[in-house]
């Protein structure tokens, strides 16, 4: 038994669990958001497509990590994951990544339609495949690049439900994408030495840290500005308005305490991610609420 559940949970660790709860909130929340368009409220359909968008981004994190175990082996942050550290065959772990994503985006096109599916398969390729293989390796702009199909959920989770992506989809992308250099920025701050060590070019190893902290600190306030995108567009009512006006006020001051160095960029790091956390929360319980 204890090999057993030792086994689950490198399969676990394998698909970075912390990825895929993102991945399943934001998509998830698009899926509510596309009923405001549908008009029709599947819950069957939208857990279904929530929980294979979940499966594509696991396969996804497999390949990822067969890709980058060699990097992965001079990190101290990451020389503990399953193949890094030889805990788990790598010819396995290639298989059950491809699998999972071959499975997963079938199934979305077998229940939802080729749309969900072209986005889903899209944003796997690019994450496992162009920006793990290149952009990570050559450019340290790959977070911005790589931004991309890390905001692809809510569009998969909308377009499944309404059969297109519309405005609010669009919006919830448009959090998901401005979120994500800053928070990698924070993490690359936080652990120059191991991306140095690994020969990651990422912004503080390539430009310094003055310049890292100017541009994370326009990318953090621009995403408190655009907690509020949602409200503009009135997409929700004061509940989440209210809510989004004191995550952003918080994330603001976080911001410029970090740029200050008043606060670590460990702290903002974890605290970027329970930001956007919250307020994906706060979104889908208005809609659902609405409904």
């Amino acid at each position: 038994m204890t090999a057993v559940l030792q086994r689950l949970g490198l399969l676990i660790r394998l698909g970075k669990p912390r990825i895929a709860l993102m991945v399943g909130i934001t998509a998830f929340a698009g899926a509510v958001a596309a009923v405001l368009h549908a008009g029709e409220v599947d819950m069957v359909r939208i857990l279904l497509i929530t929980f294979l968008t979940i499966t594509t981004a696991y396969g996804s994190a497999v390949i990822n990590n067969y890709l980058d175990r060699d990097i992965d082996s001079l990190m101290n942050r990451t020389r503990g994951r399953p193949l890094a550290s030889g805990q788990f065959p790598p010819s396995l772990a290639l298989r059950l990544g491809i699998a999972s994503v071959a499975a997963s985006v079938l199934l979305i096109y077998a229940v939802a339609g080729a749309l969900p599916a072209l986005l889903a398969l899209v944003a796997a390729a690019s994450y496992s495949l162009l920006y793990t293989l290149y952009l990570k390796r050559t450019t340290p702009w790959a977070s911005i690049i790589g931004a991309i199909p890390g905001a692809m959920p809510p569009l998969i989770g909308y377009s499944a439900i309404a059969g297109g992506i519309g405005v609010e989809g669009l919006i919830l992308f448009a959090i998901l994408f401005i979120w994500q250099p800053p928070h990698f920025w924070y993490l690359a701050m936080m652990l120059e030495g191991d991306y140095r060590r690994a020969g990651i070019p990422v912004l503080p190893v390539v430009y310094g840290r003055g310049f890292t902290r100017r541009l994370t600190l326009l990318f953090s306030l621009l995403l408190a500005a655009a907690l509020f995108l949602p409200c503009a567009s009135s997409l929700t009512g004061m509940g989440y308005c209210l809510g989004a006006s004191i995550l952003s006020v918080i994330w603001a001051f976080v911001s410029l305490f970090a740029y200050a160095g008043k606060v670590s960029s460990r702290l903002a790091f974890v605290l970027s991610n329970l930001v956007v956390l919250l307020a994906f929360l706060l979104f889908t319980l208005e809609v659902v609420q609405s409904l």
